[in-house]
């Protein structure tokens, strides 16, 4: 069952699966059926009132799958507070690996929960990195949040 949010120019699909939200993003995804359910109407208040500035954390339970690397990466993640950014190396040390910063941007490039799992809060040394829902959009979520 899928509903969305709009804002900023762009359409937040949001997916339940399990009795979870499975999946936040700006790709339609396919064959799934609009509709509504107590979870889904839960995740569609919370990302609109992120959006007005109006809260800060999630409490919908998210559905992840995701190899046991992306587990550790999206727990780390999860922890980043609103208005704070890590790099993407740092975000890496936090997983045990200071190493591993390609494949923390990997595991960032595959986050199906967009926003509730914060990867627009993960940046490069130097710039901002990527955001699978576009640099520009990248920059509007961490100014709302207070970061320039």
């Amino acid at each position: 069952m899928m509903t969305y949010v709009d804002a900023f120019g762009k359409r937040f699909y949001l997916v339940e699966e399990d009795g979870k939200l499975a999946y936040c993003g700006t790709e339609k995804p396919p064959q799934q059926e609009e509709g509504t359910s107590r979870l889904l109407q839960q995740a569609k208040e919370e990302l609109e009132a992120y959006f007005q500035g109006r809260r800060k954390e999630f409490s919908v339970p998210l559905h992840i799958e995701a190899t046991p690397f992306r587990k550790k990466v999206y727990k780390e993640l999860a922890k980043i507070p609103y208005g704070e950014v890590l790099t993407y190396t740092e975000l890496a040390q936090r997983v045990g690996n200071q190493k591993a910063s390609r494949a923390v941007g990997t595991a960032m490039a595959k986050n199906e929960l967009m926003i509730f799992l914060p990867c627009h809060r993960v940046v490069a040394k130097k710039g901002l990195g990527g955001f699978g829902g576009g640099l520009d959009l990248k920059v509007k979520l961490l100014e709302m949040e207070g970061r320039k």
